[in-house]
């Protein structure tokens, strides 16, 4: 009974890895470089400042 468990399961599994495929791993990231100026939100969020997104609305009470 065993023996005919681990057939079906290796049967299965030969099955199913033709329904698989590779994925590929992730792209190495782009390593640190000292001389690139620091991250500046502004260049993306433009004109907005900081005090925008403050979590305690005080138009709320």
């Amino acid at each position: 009974m065993e023996n005919e468990t681990s057939r079906e399961l290796a049967e299965h599994m030969i099955l199913m890895l033709k329904w698989t495929r590779n994925i590929p791993p992730p792209s190495t990231p782009k390593k640190y470089n000292p001389n690139e100026p620091p991250f500046d939100p502004s260049e993306i969020l433009g004109g907005m400042e900081m005090d925008d997104f403050d979590d305690n609305d005080e138009d709320d009470e």
